[in-house]
């Protein structure tokens, strides 16, 4: 069809609204992928379900005209879609959402499938490596976050510091314990996890930019020659990766979620990291117990001291198999040796944890 009647065909639906974009390809990627006239007219109808979704025309009612313009240094293609009436086509504003926005997001969607078709060959395996590290990705945050508060992984105090707070926060807060779900603010102690966790892990680092590298290469695809667009989008990605918007991936987010969950049933269980584990042999051994002044001296103590001291060693015993519990694992035998030689606080247990 040429321009003439092209422009004849849209005119006879007056009333309908129009819409229009333009997809532009390299010189290259036409010669390479033998993109023609043909082409277009096959793609455009295999597609028509597609864009008259996004845009909200009935596809019985949908008339697309195009104008290919296979130009050596851009070759692009222009087209118009429309309804018959009226009421064909319109476009959803999300609340808070510009309405250049809205128009873009449909524009997008339509390039977008237009993209994903044309370069099929090219994206799959791109795709492919992408849902993998993404897998590797969750799967190593997965495996990091138990190590929170071990001495047998250098986690930075400020990140377990984080997940103290988000636990005690999660231990007050009613309803579903989910990302989707939180207030604000616990959203944002999420995502400042999320980005320090990938800033300070090597192997989470690692595949986090793998991961990104695949978006990158895929964006490209779609924005040919565009280096500002391409720009722009990847600081989307990257926006969304950290502080996913409803119905995008959650995933790492509901894992850290989890992990402070299980540590709000005893945030004793962080344990500091300059506390040394103790050996493996002392885990079925019993807590040693110091021996009292008077013994040290080789003293006779009289029946109350004698019943007085017994009263002290309970307690501290009680004291330590507290802390034992609280910290899921037993403690070093130099702070036995330390907290035996302290008088225990009135008070107890309680007491000595303040």
């Amino acid at each position: 069809m040429n321009v003439a009647d092209a422009q004849g065909t849209v005119q006879q639906c007056p009333d309908a609204i129009k819409w229009w974009f333009v997809y532009s390809l390299t010189g290259e990627d036409r010669q390479r992928l033998q993109i023609d006239r043909d082409y277009w007219q096959q793609l455009m109808e295999a597609q028509r379900l597609v864009w008259a979704k996004a845009y909200n025309i009935p596809p019985d009612r949908l008339h697309i005209c195009a104008s290919f313009h296979d130009v050596a240094h851009h070759p692009h293609i222009h087209v118009v879609l429309h309804g018959e009436t009226p009421s064909d086509g319109y476009i959803v504003q999300r609340k808070g959402q510009e309405l250049g926005e809205a128009f873009k997001r449909c524009r997008e969607t339509v390039k977008g499938a237009i993209t994903q078709e044309i370069y099929r060959g090219d994206t799959e395996g791109i795709k492919a490596d992408k849902g993998r590290h993404r897998q590797q990705l969750n799967a190593q945050l997965e495996k990091l976050l138990p190590e929170i508060g071990k001495t047998s992984h250098c986690i930075s105090p400020d990140i377990r510091e984080t997940l103290v707070a988000l636990a005690g926060e999660l231990a007050e807060l009613p309803g579903k314990h989910q990302y989707g779900y939180l207030p604000p603010q616990l959203k944002t102690q999420v995502d400042t996890m999320l980005r320090e966790l990938v800033a300070t892990d090597p192997s989470l680092r690692e595949l986090f930019e793998l991961y990104r590298k695949n978006q990158s290469e895929l964006v490209k695809h779609q924005y040919v020659g565009k280096e500002a667009t391409l720009a722009k989008k990847m600081k989307e990605w990257e926006e969304a990766f950290f502080h996913p918007a409803k119905g995008e991936d959650t995933r790492r987010h509901n894992l850290i979620i989890q992990a402070a969950e299980t540590y709000s049933g005893g945030i004793g269980s962080l344990q500091p990291p300059d506390l040394p584990v103790a050996d493996e042999r002392l885990r079925h051994e019993p807590i040693p117990e110091a021996p009292t002044p008077e013994k040290a001296e080789g003293q006779t103590p009289s029946r109350e001291d004698a019943e007085r001291n017994r009263k002290k060693s309970e307690l501290k015993q009680q004291i330590l198999h507290e802390l034992e519990r609280e910290l899921s694992g037993p403690l070093h035998p130099a702070v036995v040796s330390a907290f035996h030689g302290a008088a225990p606080q009135e008070g107890g247990v309680a007491a000595a944890s303040r």
